[in-house]
C-alpha cells in the first residue's frame, strides 16, 4: 500500500481533528447534560422549595393578621380583611405552582396538602370573624359611654338624699339607707358590666350579667319601698325621674353585657389556639417534609452533575492526552522517515558528485522519499551507463584519431614524393618534348593527371589535418569528462 507524505499528513491531522472533535462533542454533551439538570432543578426542586417557602410565609402572615385584628379598631380590620384575602390568593397561586413543579409521583403523594391548607384558610377566616369584632379597649369604651348616664342617675339620688336630710321627716334614716343602696347598685352594676366585657370565661361573664340583671330587679324593689316611706311623700315625682334615668343607664349596660355574652375575644383566641395554630403548624410541617424531599432531589441532582463533570473531565483529559501523543508520534514518524530518506539522498548525491557511481541506497518506503531514492538509484545506473559509453567512445575516438593521424602522415609523405617525382618527370618530359609529337601529347595528358593527383594530395592533407584537430578535441572531451567525474562543481560534459 502506497503511503505518501500527503497521505500521512492527512491521516495524522485527520486523527487529531477526530480526537478534538470527539473532545468538543463530549464537552458540548456534558454542557448540555449539565444545562438539562440545571433547567430541571430550576423548574423542579428549586421552584418547589421557593413556592413552599412562599406558602409558609403566607400562612405565618395569615396568623399575624388574625392576631393583629384583635387589637385594632373596625376601620383597621377592614384593611386587614383585604390583606387576608390577598394572602390566601398568593398561597393558592404558590400551591398551584408548587404542585406543577413536582414530578407526577411526588404530586400524587402531596395530594393532602391542598385540603390541609383549605382547613387552615377556614380556621383563619373563622378566627378573623371573631377577632374583627373584638374591641380590646371595650372597657374604656363602655366607661366613657356610660359616664354621663351614671352621673345623671347618681346626681338624682344625691339630690334626693340632700332633701331627705334637710327635711328630716319620720322615716328619713330608712330613706337615706335605701338611697345609698341605690347608689351602690348603680356602681356595682357598672363594675359587673366592665367585668362582663373584659372576661373571656363565659361562665364568669354570665355571672356578671346575672348580677346586673339582679341589681335591676333589686333597684325596682327598693324604689317601691322608698316610695312608701313617709319621708318620701312629698317627692313622688322624683321616683319617676330616677326610674327613667335608670332605664337609660341600664340600656347602656345591657348593650355591653350582650357584647360580653358574645365573648368574641374568647372565641377568637380559642379558634386561633385550638384550630388555626395546630393546623397551620401541621401544614408548615408538611411543607417542610416536601421541601426536604425537594432538597434531597436537588442534592442528588448536584451530585449527578458533579459525577458527570468529573467523568467528562477525565474523558477530555484522556482525549487531549491521546491527541498530544498521536501528534507527537506522527511528527516523529514523519520527521524520521523524511530526514532519514533525505540523508540517504544527500549522501548518494555527494557520492555521485565525488565521481563514485558505484554507490546505491536501499529504498523501502512507498512515499515520495522512497520514490526519490529509487529515482536516484536509477539516475546512478544511467550515469554509469553514460560514463561507460563515453569511456568506450572516447577510446574508439582516440584510436581512430591515431589511425587518422598516421594515415594523414603517410598521405602527406606520399604526396610529397609524388610531387617530387612529378617535377623530375616534368623536366624529363620537357627535355624530350621535342622528340616526338606523340610523346608530347602523352606527356600533356600525364601532366594533367599529375595536377589532379597534386590537388587530391592537398585535399587529403587538409582532411588529415582536420582529423588531427578532431582527434585533439575528442581527447580534450575525454579529459574533461574524467575531470568532471572528479569535480562535483562542474558538469560531466562540456561543449
Amino acid at each position: 500500500m502506497r503511503l505518501t507524505i500527503k497521505t500521512k499528513l492527512m491521516a495524522s491531522f485527520g486523527a487529531l481533528i477526530v480526537l478534538l472533535g470527539g473532545a468538543g462533542y463530549a464537552g458540548i454533551s456534558s454542557l448540555q447534560s449539565t444545562n438539562d439538570r440545571m433547567t430541571a432543578f430550576s423548574q423542579g426542586p428549586f421552584v418547589q422549595v421557593q413556592e413552599g417557602l412562599k406558602i409558609q410565609s403566607g400562612v405565618n402572615d395569615v396568623r399575624r393578621v388574625v392576631a393583629r385584628s384583635i387589637a385594632v379598631d373596625t376601620s383597621e380590620n377592614e384593611k386587614l380583611a383585604g390583606v387576608l384575602d390577598k394572602d390566601w390568593t398568593a398561597i393558592e397561586t404558590a400551591l398551584a405552582t408548587m404542585l406543577q413543579a413536582m414530578p407526577e409521583a411526588a404530586r400524587a403523594k402531596s395530594a393532602d396538602l391542598a385540603p390541609l391548607l383549605a382547613d387552615v384558610e377556614a380556621a383563619s377566616r373563622e378566627a378573623f370573624a371573631f377577632s374583627s369584632k373584638v374591641d380590646i379597649l371595650i372597657s374604656g369604651t363602655f366607661l366613657d359611654a356610660s359616664r354621663d348616664a351614671q352621673a345623671v342617675l347618681m346626681a338624682d339620688l344625691e339630690d334626693l338624699k340632700a332633701k331627705v336630710v334637710s327635711e328630716n321627716k319620720p322615716g328619713a334614716p330608712a330613706a337615706l339607707a335605701i338611697l345609698m343602696d341605690l347608689q351602690q347598685l348603680t356602681l356595682r352594676s357598672r363594675i359587673q358590666t366592665v367585668a362582663a366585657v373584659s372576661r373571656t370565661d363565659l361562665a364568669k361573664i354570665r355571672e356578671s350579667v346575672a348580677t346586673v340583671s339582679s341589681n335591676q330587679d333589686t333597684l325596682r324593689e327598693k324604689l317601691t319601698t322608698l316610695a312608701a316611706l313617709p319621708a318620701m311623700a312629698a317627692h313622688a315625682d322624683a321616683f319617676g325621674k330616677i326610674g327613667g334615668h335608670w332605664d337609660t343607664y341600664y340600656t347602656q349596660l345591657r348593650t355591653y353585657l350582650d357584647l360580653g355574652l358574645e365573648n368574641n375575644l374568647n372565641e377568637a383566641l380559642s379558634t386561633i389556639n385550638e384550630r388555626l395554630v395546630p393546623i397551620a403548624l401541621k401544614a408548615e410541617a408538611r411543607i417542610n417534609e416536601l421541601n426536604a424531599e425537594a432538597s434531597a432531589l436537588a442534592t442528588s441532582s448536584v451530585a449527578e452533575s458533579q459525577t458527570a463533570y468529573e467523568a467528562t473531565r477525565m474523558m477530555l483529559i484522556a482525549i487531549v492526552a491521546g491527541a498530544v501523543l498521536i501528534g507527537i508520534a506522527a511528527a516523529l514518524w514523519m520527521s524520521l522517515s523524511i530526514s532519514r530518506g533525505l540523508a540517504k539522498s544527500v549522501k548518494l548525491a555527494e557520492d555521485i558528485g565525488a565521481g563514485d557511481l558505484t554507490q546505491t541506497v536501499e529504498a523501502k518506503g512507498q512515499d515520495e522519499i522512497g520514490d526519490l531514492l529509487r529515482a536516484m538509484n536509477l539516475m546512478t545506473d544511467k550515469l554509469r551507463e553514460i560514463v561507460s559509453d563515453v569511456t568506450d567512445s572516447a577510446s574508439q575516438v582516440a584510436a581512430g584519431s591515431q589511425q587518422s593521424a598516421a594515415t594523414a602522415e603517410q598521405l602527406s609523405q606520399g604526396a610529397t614524393e609524388q610531387s617530387a617525382s612529378t617535377e623530375q618527370l616534368g623536366q624529363g618530359v620537357s627535355e624530350q618534348a621535342s622528340a616526338t609529337e606523340q610523346a608530347s601529347s602523352a606527356m600533356e595528358e600525364m601532366a594533367a593527371n599529375i595536377r589532379q593527383n597534386s590537388e587530391n594530395a592537398t585535399t587529403t592533407e587538409k582532411i588529415a589535418a582536420q582529423a588531427s584537430i578532431n582527434a585533439e578535441r575528442s581527447g580534450k572531451a575525454v579529459a574533461n569528462s574524467v575531470e568532471a567525474r572528479r569535480s562535483p562543481a562542474r558538469p560531466i560534459f562540456s561543449p
